[in-house]
């Protein structure tokens, strides 16, 4: 995720199962979405504490830190929940007593639902380079250009219309657009509007907070691998009903922020030309694509989330990047054509031959294979001489972005691309192109 600024409250938290034991804190939410929480005083009370500390000591080197609840209240954010939330070893001592959560996932609303659990019936939201990937603008400028020294200059605005596509019986998308403004200077010489794109889930049955965000993950990597490059989530909102004191009903919205530890382009580098596909691309196709997206994202969830870290985490190790590329490959033609004893080459040659087959001679794809292969041998086994030559070799660079193409295009296909569409998508993107041409020149 991604913020456009941190957040920092002050309030009162304690844990679930201690609810009259509240102590004062600040917490901090991170542009990232990471949460921060530091208290004076011990969650759960000093007893609570000591029994935390007892069972850190307990620890083995390998076991994993116990999670927690924190619930608490805001008068600036409302009621707040962290979930998942690791607690650091507590301080004592004879006049001070503290504790710091850590966690990367909070819920905020001006309700007290957190307390009693909370579902949505719809979801809103936002990411980077929505905008310049649907390509729709509301406004209209009318201008002469013939005639430069005319005085008129005609701008008008109309909202895009939403456009909503079926993803199963009971669960919608739309696509939606909100507006900023006008902000109008007091001497009227400058008017400022804006238009931001965003997707809403709507269900006819209300859903839990993580089944909408696992969804909303979904359709954003579905975007990453249009604009060709990772992007983030900019903001959640959660909606319900919540029936108030006098019967009726209103409804209740509830901010989410998620830390999944991945990176993101800028918007300044999301731009048509670089990227594989944009909507208007399929839109003709955009309901039969995303579902069969999604579909295949919940059966090979494995695969999918260990390609897309892979291109979207901090690490700054190719040879880590190409191993989870050969796995995520790997694991997905595992799955994906039901066959288990099958050699890493004959899976990687039938995905190559599937997806480069017009742009590489078989010869050459052979070539290709051989050498993924035995790259993989190297980096995992340390017993391919050859392998250790790629590596040690500006070649390896090459090699690691092309099998990133192939994987890309073969998920295209897995969801409904066809040869035109494909093809289109290498005679569209340069750096895609490019990626081919730079591992055949450089193979060795």
């Amino acid at each position: 995720m991604r913020l456009d600024e941190p957040i920092e409250a002050a309030g009162t938290f304690w844990l679930p199962e201690n609810p009259d034991i509240e102590v004062p804190g600040t917490i901090q939410i991170s542009e990232s979405g990471r949460v921060t929480l530091e208290t004076i005083g011990h969650l759960g009370g000093t007893d609570a504490a000591m029994d935390r500390l007892k069972t850190y000591q307990e620890l083995s080197f390998d076991e994993p830190m116990p999670q927690y609840q924190v619930l608490g209240y805001s008068d600036k954010l409302g009621c707040i929940r962290l979930d998942d939330c690791v607690l650091q070893e507590p301080v004592f001592s004879m006049d001070f007593a503290a504790c710091t959560a850590y966690s990367n996932y909070a819920l905020v609303t001006r309700n007290d639902s957190l307390l009693r659990g909370v579902s949505f019936s719809r979801f809103n939201f936002s990411l980077v380079g929505l905008d310049e990937w649907l390509d729709m603008s509301g406004f209209k400028v009318e201008q002469d250009y013939d005639n430069l020294s005319s005085r008129e200059i005609n701008i008008s605005f109309k909202r895009p219309e939403r456009v909503t596509f079926s993803i199963s019986d009971e669960l919608e998308l739309a696509m939606d657009f909100s507006c900023g403004g006008p902000s109008i200077t007091r001497t009227i010489t400058e008017i400022k509007m804006s238009q931001t794109a965003y997707f809403s889930l709507i269900s006819s049955e209300s859903k839990s907070d993580m089944e909408f965000v696992s969804m909303a993950s979904m359709i954003r990597d579905f975007v990453s691998l249009g604009i060709g490059q990772p992007v983030l989530i900019t903001s959640m909102v959660g909606f319900s009903e919540d029936k108030i004191s006098d019967g009726s009903r209103d409804e209740l919205i509830t901010r989410v922020y998620c830390n999944d530890g991945r990176r993101s382009v800028s918007e300044s580098t999301v731009i048509k030309p670089l990227m594989s596909f944009a909507y208007d691309d399929i839109s003709d196709k955009f309901g039969s694509i995303l579902g069969k997206w999604i579909a295949n994202y919940k059966k090979y969830n494995t695969s999918f989330s260990l390609y897309f870290n892979s291109i979207s985490d901090d690490s700054k190790l190719l040879d880590i990047k190409f191993l989870r590329i050969v796995q995520a490959m790997e694991t997905l033609h595992r799955g994906y054509f039901n066959e288990q004893d099958v050699e890493l080459r004959r899976r990687l040659a039938g995905i190559f031959n599937s997806t480069l087959s017009s742009r590489i001679k078989n010869n050459r794809r052979k070539k290709l294979v051989n050498d993924v292969v035995a790259t993989r041998n190297y980096l995992t086994h340390y017993s391919d001489q050859r392998g250790s030559n790629i590596v040690n070799n500006g070649y390896f660079y090459a090699i690691t972005e092309l099998l990133d193409v192939v994987f890309q295009l073969w998920l295209m296909q897995i969801i409904g691309f066809d040869n035109e569409m494909i093809d289109a998508v290498l005679n569209k993107n340069y750096i895609i192109r490019n990626r081919v041409l730079s591992a055949q020149m450089q193979g060795i």
